[in-house]
């Protein structure tokens, strides 16, 4: 399922918001989804947000259509407009105007709505269609687009596997929503950069720790464990390569944890973890409040999605 979004504004998916008439939302949709989409409310705009979207353009306005997510939507009590807050995803090629007419089949559009501005619901599978169409190999696809949701409903078609490590042993609690770990060489000029993850963790309501603020056990190793087990949010800096960090990277994926990468040069992201995004910063005052800021704003994105 996927949200299309088409307005004739020039420009209107080349920034972070753009402004959309409310009473255009979820024309061109089935009976049955847009209800799925309605309360008592009105339109379930937490719910459209999950969905993978494609931000297009009506005929005659040249740009391409982008691919990405709507991030949120602020309403106006006293208009009919609203706010949509977006993110295209750079990784995920864009669709020239004339290629998305050719696939209007194939996303359920109807030939009206390139001439018409709104916001439509289509029951579709977007990473099929980008893949079969030869618009962006599956990998990549997969690993921006599938959503929480569906990445769950493979994994329960999935054989089981035991996870039992040899090394540490699993906690008994559970994961704590609000708490970021950080992975990071332990040296001095280090120190500052952890400061700055650490307020911008305050700022969106996370508590955040490392290692060495924590002494629960006899062996680090498993300090180290119980961290990333604990936490929701990993923040891992690969600077400098360092082999500890990227065990504890690996340790984060295989549990299933939202992984930040942080970095002072592009080059020493391992191959591995190069189409994942990462955050590359300076370790100057300049540079580490430009890095407090994107690792806000990467925060509060996630923290929109556990809602």
């Amino acid at each position: 399922m996927i949200n299309l979004i088409v307005t004739a504004a020039d420009g209107a998916w080349e920034g972070k918001h753009h402004d959309f008439l409310e009473s255009r939302v979820l024309e061109h949709t089935t009976d049955a989804l847009r209800n799925k989409f309605m309360t008592k409310k009105g339109i379930d705009y937490r719910s459209l947000c999950g969905l993978p979207t494609v931000f297009a353009y009506e005929d005659g306005v040249s740009t391409h259509a982008h691919i990405g997510f709507v991030r949120n939507v602020r309403e106006r009590s006293t208009s009919n407009r609203i706010r949509i807050e977006y993110e295209v995803i750079r990784e995920i090629p864009s669709i020239k105007q004339e290629v998305l007419e050719e696939l209007a089949w194939d996303f359920d559009i109807s030939q009206f709505e390139y001439n018409r501005t709104h916001w439509a619901v289509k029951d579709v599978d977007l990473v099929e269609i980008l893949v079969e169409h030869g618009l962006c190999d599956k990998r990549t696809a997969e690993n921006y687009l599938q959503t929480e949701n569906e990445r769950k409903e493979e994994a329960a078609k999935a054989p089981g596997y035991l996870v039992s490590p040899s090394v540490f042993r699993i906690p008994g609690d559970n994961q704590r929503d609000n708490l970021v770990a950080v992975m990071m060489p332990f040296r001095h000029e280090f120190e500052d950069v952890y400061k700055a993850i650490k307020e911008s963790s305050k700022k969106q309501g996370f508590e955040c720790h490392n290692v060495n603020e924590v002494w629960e056990n006899t062996k680090i190793i498993e300090d180290i464990f119980e961290l990333i087990f604990y936490s929701r949010i990993v923040v891992c800096d690969f600077s400098t390569r360092n082999p500890n960090v990227f065990y504890e990277a690996g340790i984060a994926h295989t549990l299933g944890r939202e992984v930040i990468p942080i970095v002072q040069r592009a080059e020493d992201v391992p191959f591995d973890l190069q189409q994942h995004r990462y955050i590359e910063y300076l370790n100057n005052e300049e540079g580490r409040g430009l890095l407090q800021e994107q690792l806000e704003r990467r925060l509060q994105t996630l923290k929109k999605k556990a809602l």
